[in-house]
C-alpha cells in the first residue's frame, strides 16, 4: 500500500517572500538554521575554484574540486548568476550523467 504524505502549513510562519530562506511549513529549528546561515563563504570557495578553470566547470566538477557537497554548492549557482558573477557557458557531458551546465566567471 503506498504511503501518503500530507504536508500541513503552519500559520505561525509568514508567507514566503522573495529572498526568504525557508518555507512556510518548515519546523522552527529549520527556520532558525536558515536565518543563521551565511552563504558567503561557500560562494567565495566556488568563485576561487572557477578562477582556476577559465573554461568553466559543471556543478559536479565544482563539488569534486572543492570538496563541497552537491546540496551545498548547486543552490549557490543561480544566485551567483543573478548577481552577474557567473554565467552559463554551454553544456557538457559529465560521466554517466546527462549534459550539465558549464559555469564560468563573468
Amino acid at each position: 500500500m503506498p504511503v501518503r504524505i500530507i504536508r500541513r502549513t503552519r500559520p505561525e510562519f509568514p508567507a514566503v517572500d522573495e529572498g526568504q530562506k525557508f518555507r512556510n511549513d518548515d519546523p522552527s529549528t529549520s527556520v532558525a538554521a536558515a536565518l543563521d546561515f551565511d552563504p558567503q563563504p561557500v560562494q567565495k570557495i566556488i568563485i576561487e575554484c572557477l578562477k582556476k578553470y577559465p573554461d568553466g566547470l559543471t556543478n559536479r566538477q565544482i563539488c569534486e574540486y572543492t570538496g563541497l557537497e552537491w546540496n551545498t554548492a548547486s543552490p549557490r549557482m543561480r544566485p551567483l548568476a543573478r548577481a552577474n558573477v557567473v554565467r552559463e557557458n554551454g553544456k557538457r557531458k559529465w560521466g554517466k550523467w546527462p549534459t550539465a551546465i558549464v559555469w564560468v566567471l563573468v
